[in-house]
This record gives structure tokens, sequence and C-alpha cells, in this order.
């Protein structure tokens, strides 16, 4: 059985292919002009009756469909078997609160980087500020959650 993407988020791929070239634009103006912002904003609409999840950023299923299709454009590396030879960006995705009343949109800041900057940035960290190193800066969130459900 092959891998097939969830239709929902296949929705959101020419939105995501937008952005994700305007937010290179915004990287590349950012680099010539510091008082520039270096990032995209842009609002996921959700409908009404779609609850937010308990996780970190409280997503709903379409503002997930979202992500999804952002790390699926074919310019953002990801850290996988799969081959995309264009891919040179690292994605950011920055949520905001989320929105008091349902059915209100909910922003979002879309930022890339090199591909490279990551790496850089991790090589010139000290090794006890990495969370392979230390496991104090480690997310527990996986098991906090297992804990209360038991």
């Amino acid at each position: 059985m092959s891998f097939q993407r969830d239709p929902l988020s296949v929705k959101y791929d020419d939105v995501a292919n937008d952005l994700v070239t305007k937010a290179i634009a915004a990287y590349q103006r950012k680099r010539k002009n510091a008082r520039v912002r270096g990032y995209v904003e842009t609002l996921v609409q959700s409908p009404v009756t779609e609850l937010h999840s308990d996780g970190p950023d409280r997503l709903t299923p379409h503002e997930r469909a979202f992500s999804r299709a952002m790390y699926h454009n074919r310019l953002i590396h990801q850290l996988t078997a799969r081959k995309k030879p264009d891919a040179r960006w690292s994605l950011k995705l920055d949520w905001q609160p989320v929105p008091m009343l349902p059915g209100q949109a909910r922003r979002v800041h879309v930022q890339v980087f090199r591909d490279t900057a990551g790496a850089r940035h991790a090589e010139n960290m000290p090794r006890s500020q990495t969370f392979a190193e230390n496991p104090d800066l480690r997310s527990t969130y996986a098991a906090d959650r297992q804990e209360t459900r038991a």
C-alpha cells in the first residue's frame, strides 16, 4: 500500500505553496534590511464545530491539515527518507493564541530559514545545552499525558 495524503491537507496545498514562496521572499528581504519582518502572517479558518486538541498548540483538524500541507511542500526540508531535491528551507510555524470564540480564524506566522542554519545553530551550542545531553531540556508532554490517562 502506497502512502496516501489525507484529503483535507491536500486542499491546503495551493495556499501552502503561495505562503512558502512569500516566506522565502520575506526571508530574503529581512537579510537585506533588518527592520523588515522575516515572516508571513496568515489566518487559518476552522469550522465552528471543530474543537481544539489537548496538545501544546491546541490545533483543530483544519489547523493540523494546514501544517501538514506546509511541511509537505517540495521546498521544505524534512528529515525523512523521501527525496526532495529542491528542499533548501526549514519551516517554522508559530501559532498565535487560540481565539476566544469558536469559529474565529487563528493567526499563524510562517517563517523559513536556510536548511543549513539549524545545523550551524546546533553545532555552536555547548553540549550541555542540547536535549541529547541534558534530560531536563527534553519534552515531557508525551510522558505527562500518559501519566494522566493511567
